[in-house]
């Protein structure tokens, strides 16, 4: 889904709501805003491995470029 342009999943995903809407049975069991939570993930596992970037830099990258170079791997919980 990172690479979607669909403006739809930014309801789904970003905009405030109760939960996310993943269209399955499970979907109130999901927090909401779980795009800008796994985005602020990202950032963060960018910026522990880049520790010399400044804020601003990190900001002004492509989404893309920021998400590779993050080497972002989530939990297995």
């Amino acid at each position: 889904m990172l690479y979607q342009t669909d403006k739809k999943l930014l309801t789904r995903f970003l905009y405030p709501a109760p939960f996310s809407k993943f269209y399955l049975e499970l979907d109130n069991e999901s927090p909401g805003q779980i795009g800008r939570f796994i985005g602020l993930r990202i950032v963060q596992a960018y910026a522990k491995n880049h520790k010399e970037e400044s804020m601003l830099k990190i900001l002004a990258m492509k989404p893309d470029e920021l998400f590779k170079q993050s080497l972002y791997k989530p939990d297995k919980n």
